[in-house]
């Protein structure tokens, strides 16, 4: 199966009540406003990738939009519109993908009550949160992602203050994502239905390299390719192991990340569109666990178009070389439908199979369907 994958921050813009619109009425991150504007255009985007003859399209359903307050209680009126939405999906052909989390939290539950650096929060009014969402959705759900790459928000919110709440404290960094780790196995768990929708997790895995060959580069980018390959060991109870990888990382020996390879020039992401990268870590992954299926996030950020397209296509023969190898690739979700908000980058890169304006724009450039 392939299809697309977005985000209610990249396609609908900020939640009000989320720590990310916060960052953004602060002036510390560049205004979100509607996103792509999929808010009133899910159906026509489901049918944009319909035609296109891709098979599933993956959503957010954004917990600051459903819970903006700390009561226990969904917002109706946004339960009745994500509903709308996922039927819009479905009666387009297409499976409906829901993730629970992906980069932006509510405010109240991350900044206000520590979030995933509580016990509380990640033991108890986490996964109340999930079985909600369970009861109001599952009905119309073909897959879930419970939260999306747990190991980079945890770096990105608690180390490298890059995401709310923006801190830089080592000590909260392992704390965080050993709740977060335990939060994604709890949800898979209270999400898995038998004969039901399946469960994916969603790791990120870039391939990772020392940026010299200093006794110093070396050791710290082993410690770094060990942070990531361990980040999914221990709670591996999905039905489907997920990975998330469009590039390689270079670690210097402060330990400090980088583009890789070094000859490749950075996209407006920060990172350098490395094909290789994505068969490197397939193949690390189907060696490791042989016999578990995957599920591949991947895609191309470039304010260059026919940069980008090159890149896709790479990205696509790479897949599709794993594949051919026996990597048990079972579903590739790209990133993303819709050219939309890109965080930092703001709406100046590209990600969308289709522009702001529905116009194809990557559509043509990776394997679809099947």
């Amino acid at each position: 199966m392939v299809g697309a994958v977005c985000s209610s921050l990249h396609s609908e813009g900020a939640a009000p009540a989320s720590d990310w619109n916060g960052w953004e009425a602060a002036g510390w991150l560049p205004p979100s406003g509607d996103g792509n504007g999929f808010a009133g255009r899910a159906a026509e985007d489901a049918c944009l990738l319909a035609g296109s003859g891709f098979g599933s399209l993956r959503i957010t359903l954004e917990w600051a939009r459903l819970e903006p307050r700390p009561d226990g209680k969904f917002d109706v009126d946004e339960v009745d519109r994500y509903r709308r939405i996922l039927e819009a999906i479905r009666a387009a052909g297409l499976e409906a993908w829901a993730t629970l989390v992906h980069t932006s939290l509510p405010g109240w539950f991350s900044e206000d009550e520590r979030g995933f650096l509580d016990d509380r929060m990640a033991r108890w009014v986490w996964p109340a949160h999930v079985d909600r969402i369970a009861e109001s959705f599952g009905d119309l759900v073909d897959g879930w992602v419970p939260f999306h790459e747990p190991l980079r928000y945890a770096l990105d919110a608690w180390l490298l203050a890059r995401l709310p709440p923006g801190r830089t404290d080592a000590r909260d960094t392992r704390q965080g994502l050993r709740l977060l780790q335990a939060a994604d196995a709890q949800a898979a768990r209270l999400l898995a239905v038998s004969g039901g929708a399946p469960v994916a997790s969603s790791h990120w895995l870039p391939a990772v390299y020392a940026m010299d060959s200093t006794p110093e580069s070396r050791l710290a980018a082993a410690a770094a390719e060990e942070l990531a390959w361990s980040s999914w060991r221990d709670d591996d109870n999905h039905d489907l192991l997920g990975v998330s990888c469009a590039y390689a990382i270079g670690v210097a020996g402060d330990g400090s990340f980088h583009p890789w390879p070094r000859d490749v020039p950075a996209g407006p992401m920060g990172w350098a569109p490395w094909p290789q990268a994505v068969a490197e870590t397939l193949h690390r992954i189907a060696e490791e666990k042989p016999d578990r299926p995957l599920l591949l996030t991947t895609g191309a950020w470039d304010d260059d178009d026919e940069r980008r397209d090159v890149t896709m296509r790479g990205l696509d023969a790479a897949i599709s070389e794993a594949v051919g190898d026996g990597v048990p690739v079972r579903h590739v979700q790209w990133w993303s439908a819709v050219d939309g908000y890109e965080g930092r980058a703001g709406f100046t890169t590209r990600s969308g199979l289709f522009t702001r304006d529905r116009e194809p724009a990557m559509a043509g450039a990776v394997t679809v369907g099947g």
